[in-house]
């Protein structure tokens, strides 16, 4: 009996767990046309992101820099310009009727380990602001010498400026 209720036990916890009444996957996008199309009256929350890429190198952008794309040509050229000449990563679908696409670039670093997070995604007015920290290797990690230039690009609901705000180390806009 006990091996039963341990079986059985063991095949419960692999079964995995959805909250009841969620519609959204793990970035909060709506799971499946079925949900947007069939319902007119929803929305799509402006604070949702999802992150498409990230990285360590990409085009040698110097310094900080934000490219947005709203046309299926920007979005071609940008993915290719982060893929570079070696690009094997195929470009991700984006409906750029309801989505935009924002690139984030931390400029040319002088090591490996440097990154872009996003801290926040906010709705402010008509805008929206996405709060980036870039993250760098403390003086006691081991990092390699190599030039990077780290990058993030993300996919917000389209029909708003974008705003995008550095934060520093301690969290306040750099």
């Amino acid at each position: 009996m006990k091996i039963k209720f341990l079986a059985l036990l063991m095949a419960l916890a692999c079964i995995p767990l959805v909250r009841a009444g969620s519609d959204s996957g793990p970035s909060g996008f709506p799971v499946g046309n079925e949900t947007a199309e069939k319902s007119p009256s929803l929305t799509v929350d402006p604070t949702r992101y999802e992150v498409l890429r990230e990285g360590q190198q990409g085009p040698d952008v110097t310094e900080r820099t934000v490219v947005i794309a709203n046309t299926d040509e920007e979005w071609a050229q940008l993915w290719s310009d982060v893929q570079g000449a070696d690009g094997e990563e195929k470009i991700p679908q984006v409906d750029l009727e309801k989505h935009q696409i924002v690139a984030l670039f931390a400029g040319e670093k002088s090591t490996g380990g440097h990154g872009i997070t996003v801290e926040e995604v906010a709705l402010e007015g008509n805008s929206i602001v996405i709060r980036a920290r870039e993250s760098a290797p403390s003086s006691t990690d081991m990092a390699i010498m190599l030039m990077s230039h780290p990058h993030l690009i993300v996919k917000v609901p389209a029909g708003h400026a974008v705003r995008v705000e550095w934060l520093d180390s301690d969290g306040d806009q750099d």
